[in-house]
């Protein structure tokens, strides 16, 4: 019995081919782009929202501009930083300022960091966080749980 190490060598390297391909199709299913003010302000008051520069509200240098959107239940807040690195210090701040208001009664929360997207939800004592990052922006959001489904949909329509 003849045993061919072309046929071996073959399928070998059609796996390493394979699982390089699959490893860049990850890579790139995993990269979000982040919105920028028009379309934020377009689809926010495509939604009924009014949208009010806030970027002086801050004395931050971690926040290059900021934009609210508010409809009278639901404020949702766009926030850009001059970085990546900003990005991801400012929502880890957030997010852990969140935590911690976390109350005794039952909560849901969830977070997920893939790629340059990183998300985090809690919904606890009657407050719904979503606090999400793509690159160096921000969607930050705290609202009465009541408004949870409204505000997913809300996040989705901004792809984040």
């Amino acid at each position: 019995m003849l045993i061919s190490f072309g046929g071996i060598a073959m399928k070998i390297m059609r796996i390493i081919i394979f699982s390089i391909i699959l490893i860049m199709g990850m890579s790139c299913a995993g990269r979000k782009t982040a919105i920028d003010v028009q379309d934020f302000i377009s689809i926010m008051e495509g939604e009924g929202f009014t949208v009010i520069d806030t970027t002086e509200q801050y004395d931050s240098s971690l926040i290059r501009q900021s934009f609210t959107a508010i409809d009278g239940t639901i404020s949702v807040e766009l926030i850009i930083t001059p970085s990546n690195p900003d990005a991801n210090q400012l929502y880890n701040q957030n997010k852990d300022r969140a935590e911690l208001r976390k109350g005794g009664n039952a909560s849901s929360q969830s977070s997920i960091s893939f790629g340059n997207k990183a998300k985090f939800t809690l919904n606890s004592s009657g407050v719904y966080y979503v606090i999400s990052k793509i690159d160096n922006t921000m969607l930050y959001i705290e609202v009465n749980s009541t408004n949870k489904k409204n505000v997913d949909e809300i996040v989705k329509k901004l792809g984040y």
